[in-house]
């Protein structure tokens, strides 16, 4: 049996155990066509600004705003056409940045990680400690990496590069252009180059030693996807475009591990619930190379949802479900090379060591401020009727979190701890809102790649449900359209 059918049968035992314990064997699990409605997440861009005189800003218009529990400088608010309005000054002058909280993980792993000796303390001999961003428009976890970059290096002569690549000419202007608004310091060097050109193996480049790849996915994880009938949310779904996908995401993060020497930490990333392209692809690379190991990111050891493989592995791995975790849905896996004597070495756990990263608390957040903990989803649910049977559900609802074996007896069934998780977040209220500068903070805050979508859901507001079919099924019929082309190439 290979590996991935090993993920496929571990993952149904795990969800079969799921439904029995919701009473629910029978049922479908694509059923539910509930949109979801996720709290705006807006990003302080401490480049360009305090992050005090931005919560100075907020709360003199009197808005509920909370600190993230996982990010720092990330600030919740709720999903509503006011705060909307209230964020349009602040977009406009760049001092934040519309972007999702699972957006930040990839940026907040390479840099926060892998312990202290990251950020070019690991006894590098070259200026610094540079990185590479191999899909980066239209930028905003390119600005993300860049403002923690230059937060660890408050006390640090060197200076870091960050390398931002897109092929696509258009992507590049825009990501381009942002990056001169939104990075003063030039610390990031944009290139109009496709990460697999052989110009890319240079002396400019031979200096990166830590890479960040989100290549292009189904983005089957974001909230707006999850409106239109057609995505499946089965983690085990697949068609041939999925396929495809896949293939492309390991030939690049499989160039990413062997073309570059000198590289010694990559964090991959993908806005997908499938397996496929999420744990398929970290055990198509593990079993490809010797070189390369797991490593379970230090800033994110609280939290809960891990991957769906077997327990060493699944504690390296972050997982984000849109429905459950009040944000899009999302993957992340961290990578690190093995040194030349420790090629058998296990995934490192959690914990195993040492970093000075303080994920935000109630003992470093700016006094009179909390920490955000479902506080707009508790209000959206006191202003909803909802059946009590259906609330109940809600409530009880576990997760798949952690595969771990349940008893030494049935050590060759891997099954996992499940967890109970917060309430699901309950279905958008209609909104709408057009401000004088729409357009404009539209285009700053626009985005191709699903990961960087922290506003989307706002696009939809106010439409009505018609409007709103009718655009759903023009979006099938051009995702069918599009696989038929595939269907055609690949016969060719």
């Amino acid at each position: 049996m290979s590996q991935i059918d090993d993920i496929e049968s571990n993952f149904k035992e795990l969800k079969h155990e799921e439904e029995e314990r919701n009473g629910v064997l029978n049922q479908n699990s694509n059923t539910s066509k509930r949109s979801i409605t996720i709290p705006r997440y807006v990003r302080i861009n401490t480049l360009v600004a305090d992050r005090d005189e931005v919560l100075q800003t907020i709360r003199k218009k009197n808005a509920k705003v909370y600190i993230d529990a996982h990010i720092p400088n990330l600030l919740v608010l709720d999903h509503t056409p006011e705060s909307r309005a209230l964020l349009q000054e602040l977009v406009v002058s760049q001092k934040v940045i519309l972007q999702d909280k699972s957006s930040c993980f990839s940026a907040l792993c390479l840099v926060h990680g892998f312990g202290d000796n990251n950020n070019g303390s690991n006894n590098s001999k070259d200026n610094g400690y540079h990185y590479l961003d191999a899909c980066a428009a239209p930028g905003n976890k390119t600005c993300h990496l860049a403002a923690l970059v230059q937060a660890g290096k408050a006390n640090d002569s060197r200076s870091s590069i960050i390398y931002a690549l897109d092929k696509s000419p258009d992507r590049y202007k825009l990501l381009k252009r942002r990056m001169d608004e939104l990075v003063p310091q030039r610390t990031v060097q944009c290139h109009n180059f496709d990460f697999f050109d052989d110009n890319i193996d240079n002396k400019l480049f031979k200096r990166i030693r830590a890479i960040m790849l989100d290549p292009s996915c189904s983005g089957s994880g974001m909230t707006t996807n999850h409106t239109e009938n057609s995505i499946n949310r089965d983690p085990l779904f697949s068609n041939d475009r999925i396929k495809t996908l896949s293939n492309f995401q390991f030939t690049a993060l499989l160039h990413a591990a062997t073309d570059f020497p000198h590289v010694d930490r990559i964090v991959y990333s993908t806005c997908s619930l499938y397996v496929e392209e999420n744990e398929g692809v970290v055990q198509r690379l593990l079993t490809s190379t010797d070189d390369w190991e797991l490593c379970a990111p230090i800033c994110l050891a609280g939290w809960h949802r891990r991957g769906l493989v077997t327990e060493d592995q699944a504690e390296c791995l972050i997982r984000v479900h849109p429905g459950e975790d009040a944000t899009n849905g999302f993957f992340v896996a961290c990578f690190q090379r093995k040194s030349a004597g420790n090629k058998n070495s296990k995934p490192n756990k959690a914990g195993s060591k040492q970093s000075h990263f303080q994920p935000p608390s109630e003992n470093n957040i700016p006094e009179g401020m909390e920490l955000y903990d479902n506080q707009f989803h508790c209000e959206e649910e006191k202003d909803e009727s909802v059946p009590v049977n259906k609330k109940s559900n809600t409530k009880k609802s576990p997760t798949i979190v952690t595969p771990s074996n349940k008893s030494t007896a049935e050590a060759s069934n891997k099954k996992s701890n499940i967890k109970k998780l917060p309430a699901r977040v309950p279905p958008s209220k209609s909104t709408a809102g057009a401000s004088n500068n729409k357009r404009k903070v539209n285009e700053i805050s626009s985005t191709d790649d699903a990961g960087d979508a922290g506003d989307v859901p706002t696009k939809t507001s106010g439409i009505s449900a018609k409007k709103r079919a009718k655009k759903s099924e023009w979006k099938r019929k051009q995702r069918l359209r599009k696989e038929d082309r595939l269907k055609l190439k690949n016969k060719e």
